[in-house]
């Protein structure tokens, strides 16, 4: 998984590199380039939010948790960091996607 996440992100860099220095004219964009961008940042949103819900999994907290981990992570990960929740990493379930 996190060579698709590696994978992606230099792909999505490529593209923006490509858009930026060969395509100066905003009229000269072919629409592969705007939707091969939009997939790949989904693809990384997508993958950001299940490695974010493994790291609340494996320390036994639910998927409210995962959201504050999301949208409020200077709050949620200090309470990761520095709470009394065990690491139980035989607690998290693999399957043939991936942790989940």
């Amino acid at each position: 998984w996190g060579w698709i996440i590696v994978g992606t992100s230099f792909a999505q860099f490529c593209l923006s590199i490509y858009e930026q220095f060969v395509l100066a004219q905003p009229d000269n964009q072919p629409w592969w380039l705007l939707l091969s961008t939009m997939i790949l940042s989904i693809v990384l949103a997508i993958y950001g939010v299940r490695m974010t819900h493994g790291y609340a999994r494996v320390f036994g907290k639910t998927g409210w948790f995962t959201v504050g981990l999301i949208f409020i992570p200077y709050v949620f990960y200090p309470i990761l960091a520095f709470g009394n929740a065990p690491y139980q990493p035989d607690g998290m379930v693999y399957n043939s996607f991936g942790p989940g």
